[in-house]
């Protein structure tokens, strides 16, 4: 029965690849099967598109921890695009405007591939100017290119450092002797005080408090910040 043989043939490869597929569950209705896979896919590439991925299966199979997590690394990682934030507000989790946000339309053309083409093209400029005179022209179209690419860019380095974590155990907020000073739930967005770690914990603002919460229970496991 050579057709049966050819169709076998046609279908495992396709049934192995559904297998390999980190989205392939969340499309069967299942998302908590693919968040495990989508994290492992977002932690190894870094892109803004995996970590939203995972973010939205997260959420969508009720780990509100993770999924605070994947999209605030969404954010942190390309600040201009929109979506993360929406999706965070979806969640209940607004965060102060960044200045991506603020200036709008004014950041677009210093955003991904176009911002570096700008500075690309004015770093090439003013490289030139600096070799041997250039045309007035080609000067202010350097200038320009500059001044167009600037804020986006600007913006975009600026909100990539923004102050907030996701606590993605629930955890408790401490004060400075260990005592709990009340209930912190996985999902909450944070505000980190201080950069840098004391005793295994992270200073923070919660719903106007400042307090402690566990550096462990910022990050997944076996993942680093």
């Amino acid at each position: 029965m050579p057709w049966l043989v050819l169709l076998v043939a046609l279908v495992m490869p396709l049934l192995a690849a559904g297998a390999d597929d980190p989205y392939a569950a969340w499309m069967q209705g299942r998302p908590a099967e693919s968040v495990t896979d989508l994290l492992e896919q977002a932690s190894l590439h870094q892109r803004w598109s995996d970590w939203y991925d995972c973010g939205l299966a997260a959420a969508a199979a009720g780990e509100r921890g993770l999924a605070s997590y994947g999209l605030l690394r969404a954010h942190a990682l390309e600040p201009q695009r929109s979506e993360p934030l929406e999706a965070l507000r979806s969640q209940g989790i607004t965060l102060p405007p960044g200045w991506c946000e603020r200036l709008g339309v004014i950041a677009d053309p210093g955003a991904g591939w176009l911002g570096g083409a700008l500075l690309l093209v004015a770093g090439l400029m003013f490289g030139l100017r600096v070799a041997r005179p250039l045309p007035r022209g080609l000067v202010a179209a350097g200038v320009a290119c500059l001044a167009l690419a600037a804020p986006g860019v600007i913006s975009a380095w600026h909100d990539a450092e923004n102050p907030f974590l996701a606590v993605v155990s629930d955890t408790a907020l401490l004060d400075s002797t260990g005592a709990v000073l009340s209930p912190v739930p996985a999902g909450t967005v944070v505000r980190q005080e201080d950069v840098r770690p004391w005793d295994g914990r992270v200073l923070v603002l919660v719903d106007g408090r400042r307090g402690w919460i566990p550096l462990v229970d910022t990050h997944p496991p076996g993942l680093s910040r």
